[in-house]
């Protein structure tokens, strides 16, 4: 049982340092780019000729809307101060922007606005400040149709690629947010498993001996000799712990003349009521019992629902 809880205790230290690791590693960030869905609010009938669409004069044969969202999904927050160049939405050269503007903010606070340039078909984002799983969603309204995925971009510092989801053809199904302690507690779910059968063997040592006791309750005072203790006391009682089985095996020490008189009926009492006592072998199969139903339930609801 030492051997368990020396062992907890390493696991502990081997979390914390895993821990200030993950903080390390999980600064990087990350930015995403998510078209959520796409329009054609209106296109010219090719049946009426004279029929003519202008927007500021200028004559359109169809407009698109599209709906975007930029979501900081990295762990640190990004500034103005870390961007070169503010994410980039291009719709090809044949798109004629016609309109952009933000349309939600979550929080509701963000400071953000949608920068059109018409004649390039391209949209700039500009944001003074993405925290962590904060999202601004915008409709840009363009003359034309969207032949092929828009292409993003962006120079951020510490942002390797501004990543895309087209969520018109795979939608993106909500993550499961797990925190870092939950690894934690999966951690010692794993090792609550592999000192499970340590912890049931032990154990199954206590009720051997309790139900021969219990059967034969002159069963140890059969026994003559300190050295028939001795064996018995190493063999089947360990999960008694280390500190109990060296006074056991301090008073069955020798053969001398107090033996039969002292030292074997207090020898016999002691033995028999650390046997029937709640022992640390129990406890720690209980906990790690618990430890791992915890654990299955947790693996069941982070990857099979």
């Amino acid at each position: 049982m030492q051997k368990i809880i020396i062992g907890a205790i390493i696991g502990a230290v081997i979390s914390i340092l895993f821990k200030i690791g993950w903080d390390v590693y999980s600064g990087n960030r990350s930015l995403e780019v998510r078209l959520i869905s796409s329009i054609t609010i209106l296109e010219k009938d090719p049946i009426i000729d004279e029929l003519t669409i202008l927007y500021k004069d200028k004559p359109i044969k169809k407009l698109t809307k599209i709906h975007c969202a930029i979501i900081n999904n990295g762990q640190k927050p990004i500034i103005r101060n870390d961007i070169e160049t503010f994410p980039i939405i291009d719709l090809g050269v044949n798109s004629r922007i016609l309109s952009a503007r933000v349309i939600k903010t979550d929080p509701p606070n963000i400071e953000c606005r949608v920068i059109e340039d018409s004649s390039s078909g391209k949209a700039v984002v500009d944001f003074s400040l993405l925290n962590p799983e904060d999202i601004v969603e915008f409709d840009i309204y363009f003359a034309g149709s969207i032949e092929t995925p828009p292409s993003v971009s962006a120079r951020i510092i510490g942002v390797k690629k501004l990543a895309f989801i087209d969520q018109t053809i795979a939608p993106v199904q909500p993550s499961k947010k797990v925190g870092f302690w939950i690894y934690i507690i999966l951690f010692y779910c794993l090792l609550s498993a592999i000192a499970f059968p340590i912890a049931l063997f032990e154990y199954m040592k206590q009720k051997i001996a309790f139900f021969t006791i219990i059967r034969n309750p002159r069963y140890f005072e059969n026994m003559t000799s300190p050295e028939l203790f001795k064996s018995y006391i190493q063999k089947n009682m360990p999960f008694i712990g280390d500190r109990k089985i060296k006074s056991l095996l301090n008073i069955a020490r020798d053969n001398n003349t107090d033996w039969k008189t002292e030292r074997k009926p207090k020898l016999i009492n002691m033995m028999s009521y650390y046997i029937r006592e709640e022992t640390l072998a129990r406890n720690v199969l209980c906990i790690c019992t618990f430890m791992v139903i915890i654990g299955l339930l947790l693996v069941k609801w982070k990857f099979f629902t």
